[in-house]
């Protein structure tokens, strides 16, 4: 199961998983300190398929999605403004 890679599952509905349902909802406990992905690629190595997952978090506050972390949201990330930095100093383009 995905979710065991992202956290400790607390709660996922099998008769979704069963279904095989484009969107599983899993509810997960985790270290919010470490850095977190909105996407991962996952091998499943009994088929040898490599798909794209997609995250959605819901009811969190303080969630970066440039950076995966908890602490702060884009706003005030540090990697959001070396961005605009680098931007600022790139010379324009014609």
């Amino acid at each position: 199961m995905v979710g065991i890679g992202l956290g400790r599952v607390i709660r996922f509905d099998p008769q979704a998983l069963k279904r095989k349902e484009e969107i599983q909802r899993i509810r997960l406990e985790f270290d919010v300190r470490r850095r977190i992905r909105v996407w991962q690629e996952v091998e499943f190595k009994a088929d040898e398929i490599v798909v794209e997952l997609d995250f959605t978090f819901e009811k969190v506050k303080g969630f970066c999605k440039r950076c995966g972390l908890f602490m702060h949201d884009a706003i005030g990330c540090d990697r959001m403004v070396e961005l605009e930095r680098a931007a600022i100093k790139a010379p324009p383009t014609v």
